[in-house]
């Protein structure tokens, strides 16, 4: 006949092997929800590189020019256009009362 202390520390033993390997499950499950968030991480990283180059190239003083001239009716200021404050008439503001 097995001694009752051999029967609890085989018990124990059991319950022990059996949380290690619960334990391992969820270190498991872990690692791999880390590798997940690590790859969309690195995703938005590379994302974010892309969208940086294409704002400097959209940006680009010469590119902006050319848009503007092709879309916008405008032309450059001149520097005899450019004056001061103090040289412009002054025309008061008549805001409307509802």
């Amino acid at each position: 006949m097995l001694k009752p202390t051999v029967i609890m520390g085989s018990l124990i033993l059991l319950v022990l092997a059996v949380s290690v390997f619960q334990v391992e499950r969820y270190v498991q499950s872990l690692r791999t929800e880390l590798e997940e968030v690590n790859r969309q991480l690195r995703a938005g990283h590379e994302e974010i590189h892309v969208l940086e180059a294409e704002w400097a190239y959209l940006n680009q003083p010469s590119r902006l020019r050319d848009v503007a001239s092709n879309y916008l009716d405008i032309d450059m200021i001149d520097a005899k256009q450019i004056g001061q404050v103090e040289t412009m008439a002054y025309r008061p503001v008549m805001l409307s009362s509802k």
